[in-house]
């Protein structure tokens, strides 16, 4: 199986140099805009997800990346080859596809269905110009050589001395909806992913998916596989690190803790180490409340993020120095309900209530005290939404709905909502009427999220029923 997957990548990287090398060396170019844009409407959504335990069924119809690539640590340096499956899912002809890419990454090359492309890369766009309009439900096979080097820490993407680390990092198509595309880090739609990462044979991958290595004298050539996932993150890790694992009883699942010895302190002679104990207690605690974990396995992986944490398919980065905070086991179930919400149900980043404040609301809920909890929430309310971030104001509002419903109709809630819209896009107006179900919402929903002014937040503490 191994041997006709390389096999079979090796034709696909041949065959796309072939084509590279006919077109020449010529600078890309963006063509002149088409005298028509073609209307753009949604065919149809995803499917339902699968049942809770289930196993997932391949849908033909959503993204397929190959990957084959080379990293290099002590070049920091990253090169590769991209084959994506893309089908036109809307009722019009595409003439162009967009794709999100981080700064860190440079395309030098692309073709679709073995015909060179122009394209264009600004910051954190690339923009395809197909040689012809795609119809609709029509597929088409886009390739991209990339390389990427990491030279310093930007936001999900850096390295060190004993580590690199790559989330956002491999272009994903960006969501096309009845407004256009929307290029995003944090919003894409449900991909299958199956990559070849060859780096030194004294190195370990992490990545999203199931992994298989095979080492040879100089190499260690991992081969990784994802379904029904909205990114792939990687990281490649040197010898330093050691690995603190905890089983589940039952199935296969696990948490994995890769911790950086080199930074060997006090810290770390807890066991099992606090920041693993705190996962394993999020973990159970969202499968029991919300759903059985969807990407299975975990690793989180202690690297110099200098932003926290960040959360992507089954992988967690977080920052040494935040280890031993006070509010890092905050921090940890914060990216744990991050798997349930945003890593598998995913929503448009201007409404953060549906995904991210979610999540972080989530893990205040389960870390705090109820007096805690109502008081740190009264401490970030303020009268004009002006004075707030739109996911502080998701939390606000998550914080309140809770209290207008209960807490056991919150819980319900957030079942029904999960069951809806997992591997799929979830929406304001989908999320209310899941709510209405439960009593009649509209008002509050337009006063906590769209009003000009946030409504008076009382002090619920003394009230049992709520909690």
């Amino acid at each position: 199986m191994l041997a006709r997957r390389k096999f079979k990548l090796a034709l696909l990287i041949a065959a796309i140099l072939t084509v590279f090398a006919a077109c020449g060396e010529r600078e890309p170019q963006a063509p002149e805009d088409p005298p028509y844009i073609p209307e753009v409407s949604i065919v149809d959504e995803y499917p339902d997800p699968p049942e809770n335990g289930g196993g997932i069924e391949l849908i033909t119809h959503i993204p397929s990346y190959f990957v084959d690539m080379t990293v290099e640590p002590h070049g920091r340096r990253v090169s590769g080859v991209m084959l994506v499956d893309f089908v036109n899912t809307t009722a019009g002809y595409l003439d162009r596809v967009y794709f999100w890419a981080p700064t860190a990454l440079e395309v030098s090359a692309a073709s679709g269905d073995l015909i060179h492309l122009e394209f264009l890369h600004t910051e954190t766009k690339l923009r395809l110009y197909l040689d012809e309009p795609l119809p609709p439900r029509e597929l088409l096979n886009i390739a991209l050589i990339f390389e990427g080097q990491a030279t310093h820490i930007s936001r999900s993407i850096g390295a060190n001395a004993h580590a690199m680390w790559f989330g956002n990092f491999l272009p994903t198509l960006a969501v096309l909806d009845g407004d256009g595309w929307i290029v995003h880090p944090d919003f894409s739609v449900v991909s299958n992913f199956s990559v070849n990462i060859t780096t030194g044979y004294n190195y370990h991958v992490v990545s999203t998916g199931s992994r298989v290595s095979t080492l040879s004298l100089d190499t260690n050539f991992v081969t990784a596989d994802a379904v029904f996932v909205r990114d792939f993150a990687f990281a490649v890790l040197s010898p330093v690190y050691e690995g603190f694992r905890i089983h589940y009883p039952e199935g296969s699942d696990f948490i994995t803790f890769y911790h950086n010895t080199y930074l060997q302190t006090d810290f770390y002679d807890y066991e099992p180490h606090p920041i693993l104990y705190a996962a394993t207690l999020a973990w159970e605690h969202f499968e029991q409340t919300i759903a059985p974990n969807p990407h299975g396995s975990l690793q989180i992986v202690e690297i110099d993020l200098q932003t926290g944490s960040q959360s992507f398919p089954g992988v967690i980065f977080m920052d040494s120095s935040y280890m031993g905070s006070p509010n890092a086991h905050v921090s940890i179930t914060r990216e744990i309900a991050a798997q349930w919400f945003t890593g598998t149900v995913s929503a448009n980043p201007e409404e953060p209530w549906l995904t991210s404040s979610l999540a972080s609301f989530l893990a205040m809920e389960f870390t705090l005290h109820p007096i805690q909890l109502s008081y740190a929430m009264r401490q970030m309310h303020r009268s004009n939404p002006d004075d707030i971030s739109p996911n502080t104001r998701g939390i606000i509002f998550l914080y309140a709905l809770r209290n207008e419903i209960g807490s056991g109709n919150f819980n319900a809630l957030l079942q029904a909502y999960y069951n809806h819209y997992a591997f799929s896009i979830a929406t304001t107006a989908g999320f209310l009427e899941l709510a209405n179900e439960f009593e009649p919402l509209d008002d509050f929903f337009d006063a906590w999220l769209f009003g000009e002014t946030l409504p008076y937040l009382p002090d619920i503490t003394g009230d049992p029923d709520r909690f």
